[in-house]
């Protein structure tokens, strides 16, 4: 099944926009200050709002993956590997008592994998009924 590309249009910006690589560095970048915020040190309130900007960014690296692998299936279970592996020291820093186990607050990861398996279903939809339906 042959994909349309999506446009670019901050390819005619003066300075050509970012790079999905600079979005990288930034976002790694700002869950690191979070991280430090929420671990190490108290009264860093500025770290997590730094830090609460990551999603978007995370969330549109996402989606750009989705539309440009060449594996959607390896992806998501590239991902959901990550999220597991990730669960336990998640875990271990949040519960505050050391559990490997607490079920009140789950990495973000878990919330792309969940992302991931809609926009799949969303795109097995939209091809079942392509020409069909106006969606």
């Amino acid at each position: 099944m042959e994909r349309t590309t999506l446009s670019r249009p901050w390819k005619s910006l003066p300075f050509g926009g970012l790079s999905a690589n600079s979005l990288r560095l930034i976002a790694m970048a700002g869950m690191l200050l979070d991280s430090i915020w929420g671990t190490l040190m108290s009264g860093g309130l500025w770290m997590t709002c730094e830090g609460r900007l990551v999603f978007p960014i995370y969330a549109f690296q996402l989606t750009e993956g989705f539309f440009h692998t060449s594996d959607r299936k390896k992806y998501l279970r590239r991902l959901l590997f990550f999220a597991l592996i990730s669960e336990i020291p998640f875990n271990l820093m949040n519960s505050g008592g050391g559990n490997f186990f607490y079920p009140i607050h789950q990495n973000v990861l878990f919330t792309f994998v969940i992302a991931l398996l809609i926009m799949r279903c969303i795109d097995k939809v939209r091809d079942k009924f392509e020409g069909k339906v106006a969606l």
